[in-house]
């Protein structure tokens, strides 16, 4: 059975590790390495091509017994004129929003200041 003496050694021991690991890294400059090697951020048709490679590949390995070998690639092009569209249409809905946004404040202010009248 442990003594309350060693109790305290190892808590003793367990601080001083802390304390060293938190001054270790303190004197450690560990961000300049991680953002130097890091990898550039992919554009926006990297990320797309890649979500549609990764769903390809699980219709693939879930379709490909019933559909054929060819599951996976017609997929992925059809995944990514999906996407393209989607974005183009997600695009025009916003330029959209904003017309009828401007539209009604400006309505609505403008009675605002009529009433005032």
């Amino acid at each position: 059975m442990p003594t309350s003496s060693s109790g305290a050694k190892r808590s003793a021991s367990l601080q001083d590790a802390i304390r060293d690991g938190i001054l270790r890294t303190g004197r450690e400059s560990t961000v300049e390495g991680l953002t130097s090697d890091a990898a550039p951020e992919p554009t926006l048709d990297e990320a797309r091509a890649d979500l549609a490679r990764a769903v390809a590949g699980i219709a693939q390995k879930v379709l490909a017994d019933r559909f054929g070998p060819l599951t996976g690639t017609i997929t992925e092009t059809t995944i990514l004129a999906g996407l393209k569209n989607f974005e183009e249409k997600v695009d025009r809905a916003k330029g959209d929003f904003n017309l009828v946004a401007h539209e009604l404040a400006d309505r609505f202010v403008t009675s605002v200041s009529k009433k005032k009248k």
